[in-house]
């Protein structure tokens, strides 16, 4: 998902379950809503209040914030780590992720 101006995009894996109070706290402020979902929720946050968000969020999530202007990604994860965030360094850049993919399984006997 793209924020409004389109400055920020986000892959989110989780859920918000305060999202409602963040996001009528954040409509007080002007910022506009395209959607109802926690992860629309989430970037708006963090175009506002930046690093402080992760604090406020209650919930189970990883997440990744490219911000555009800054060249810079943001990487988080709920302190308990329910949503895990896995990231290893590959061959020309860095690679992350919130699950692996399961064993391979065999149909035959």
């Amino acid at each position: 998902m793209n924020s409004i101006d389109r400055r920020y995009s986000i892959v989110f894996n989780g859920e918000i379950y305060n999202h409602n109070d963040l996001r009528r706290e954040l409509a007080a402020q002007s910022v506009n809503f395209q959607s109802q979902s926690d992860t629309e929720t989430v970037l708006a946050a963090f175009a506002v209040w930046g690093q402080d968000v992760w604090a406020r969020l209650e919930g189970m999530f990883a997440v990744a914030i490219w911000d555009r202007v800054r060249k810079q990604l943001t990487l988080a994860r709920d302190p308990l780590g329910i949503k895990p965030l896995y990231i290893t360094e590959q061959l020309g850049g860095l690679a992350f992720a919130s699950r692996t993919q399961g064993a391979a399984r065999s149909s035959g006997p």
